[in-house]
């Protein structure tokens, strides 16, 4: 365990998304350590799919190292032998995402985002694997409940629990344009829908982790057009991730 000193910035490793990620671009008092992105709970476990790695694809070379960690199941690995930061945020923006079942079994479970769609693609033209798309709406709440406390076995095998921050958020319905007027994101209703289900998780967190740092949600957060990740419901304006950093630095005492 790293010895947290105060005269140093914090080292805070992430498990979650861009919705965490992208606080420290703004102003941090802390850095970033260790990240792994799209290997929510509900495609964390299952079997090593034997896909070569050379067919795994990326955006770039980060996101396909995110890819090889959930077609491989190597997520976990990967959390012990590189998360030795401070403090471990950890968010539910992913959990959002549908899970893919290859050939048809659930076994195989990969999360479905840009690069492992791609793969998938790509792959599926050459061997004609079959796949199943499954809904993150059709998987029971007692069942997201069992992978939170799985997830939570885990992750305090490495932090103590006062050391895990839950990056408590909701998806903007609104968003600023080019212009600086405010519109409503054409797709509010979907996007909605899928911010009840990660609240709903969120809190099944807080219940499960009751002694982790809470850093809150903000009411009415706004997308931004200009966002150097472009526009999304939650790729936020500026001053949200200024906010965030400043309540960032009193819940950790800085």
């Amino acid at each position: 365990m790293r010895v947290f000193e105060r005269k140093t910035a914090p080292i805070v490793d992430i498990w979650g998304s861009c919705v965490s990620r992208e606080i420290f671009n703004y102003n941090p008092s802390a850095t970033v350590g260790a990240y792994i992105l799209q290997n929510p709970i509900h495609t964390l476990w299952g079997e090593s799919y034997p896909i070569p790695d050379e067919k795994i694809l990326g955006t770039c070379n980060f996101t396909r190292r995110m890819a090889k960690l959930n077609f491989k199941k190597l997520a976990v690995d990967y959390f012990f032998d590189n998360f030795k930061g401070d403090f471990l945020m950890i968010d539910t923006c992913d959990c959002r995402t549908n899970r893919i079942h290859l050939e048809n079994n659930e076994k195989y479970c990969i999360c479905e985002n840009i690069s492992t769609a791609k793969t998938i693609k790509e792959y599926q033209n050459e061997t004609h694997i079959a796949y199943s798309t499954i809904s993150p709406f059709s998987i029971d709440l007692s069942v997201w409940k069992e992978y939170i406390k799985r997830f939570a076995l885990l992750i305090k095998d490495r932090f103590p629990e006062e050391r895990i921050i839950i990056n408590e958020f909701i998806f903007a319905e609104k968003y600023l344009d080019e212009d600086g007027e405010i519109k409503v994101f054409e797709k509010a209703a979907q996007y909605h829908h899928q911010n009840i289900l990660t609240t709903q998780i969120t809190e099944l967190f807080k219940t499960e982790l009751p002694n982790a740092k809470l850093l809150p949600a903000s009411k009415n957060p706004l997308g931004d057009t200009n966002h150097h990740l472009g526009l999304y419901t939650v790729h936020y304006t500026k001053d949200w991730y200024e906010e965030k950093n400043k309540e960032l630095s009193d819940l950790l005492g800085l």
